[in-house]
């Protein structure tokens, strides 16, 4: 085993690499804290139920979307490519959403800062 790399664990038991923080981002509770940061951070607070309400209520009905997709895909063009072609587009519709929410400005950042 001399000759075998062995990667270095954190406190938390997690190696270092790539590989590694992609998988912890992935799966786990991260998504759904993401979720939970950016709800709390862009609704007003008056909102703030309806936005986890809604959140939650989404999940629960793409689920089972997401299912049917696939078999829809897989039905008509008898392989998944144009499955990963639809699926990506909808990636890039998510990532042109997420740059388009409003960013703290430098005054607001410096602020923030200074106040804690």
């Amino acid at each position: 085993m001399s000759g075998a790399k062995q990667n270095k664990l954190d406190e938390s038991g997690h190696s270092g690499s790539k590989a590694s923080l992609l998988r912890q981002g992935c799966h786990g509770p991260w998504p759904y804290l993401t979720g939970n940061i950016l709800i709390a951070r862009y609704s007003p607070s008056r909102h703030r139920g309806l936005a986890y309400g809604i959140r939650h209520f989404a999940g629960f009905v793409a689920a089972p979307l997401g299912v049917q997709m696939v078999a829809w895909f897989y039905g008509w063009f008898a392989g998944f490519t144009w499955l990963f072609v639809a699926l990506g587009s909808l990636v890039l519709i998510a990532l042109l959403a997420a740059l388009m929410l409003p960013g703290e400005g430098p005054a607001d950042a410096i602020a923030s800062r200074s106040s804690a």
